[in-house]
């Protein structure tokens, strides 16, 4: 059984917090926050028939959705999704961490990125 859940661990560390997928689910929320708009995306979710009809087939939808010139948003949800598939991720510019006690300050993991990350 302990080996069992050090392997899930290490799995999860290796695969599931890996930079380069949470640069991806980042970039495909944006896409998805940007296109609800024009998709109703959210709209689903309150409705059970509606959210039944939600698959995976959504990012297609939204990469080869034929834009009209008045749905910007929905053309920048497309280039996000665009990047994805070009390999061209979100970059980590600096992490922060924050501590639990309230007298102390933001710890950060770079301390020249201090200015850009507060």
């Amino acid at each position: 059984m302990y080996e069992l859940h050090q392997t899930r661990d290490s799995i999860h560390r290796k695969a599931c917090q890996h930079k380069v997928s949470s640069a991806i689910d980042t970039m495909i929320v944006d896409a998805f926050i940007k296109a609800d708009g024009a998709l109703k995306i959210s709209d689903s979710l309150l409705d059970v028939t509606e959210h039944t009809k939600l698959t995976d087939g959504i990012y297609q939808k939204i990469l080869h959705f034929d834009v009209k010139e008045d749905e910007e948003n929905l053309r920048e949800a497309q280039k996000i999704l665009q990047r994805i598939e070009s390999r061209d991720l979100y970059k980590c510019v600096c992490e922060i961490y924050f501590t639990v006690e309230k007298d102390k300050p933001i710890t950060l993991v770079n301390q020249e990125c201090e200015q850009d990350c507060v």
